[in-house]
């Protein structure tokens, strides 16, 4: 948990920095950038599932 909670707040200043670089209006169309890239990375991480706790659904064979 600790680590999609990091994950998603670099994301988010990564991407309201580059946001700025690129020539954001304002800080504020910035951060708006940056919220949209951290809701898009808790709903990808919210969604993965490593591979160690997948589980492959067993073959129905008729007979």
């Amino acid at each position: 948990m600790f680590r999609d909670t990091v994950i998603s707040l670099a994301v988010f200043v990564a991407v309201t920095l580059i946001a700025l670089a690129a020539g954001a209006a304002n800080l504020g169309t910035a951060l708006g950038i940056g919220q949209i890239a951290f809701i898009a990375t808790v709903a990808i991480l919210l969604g993965y599932v490593p591979r160690s706790e997948r589980t492959e659904p067993e073959s129905q064979t008729e007979g």
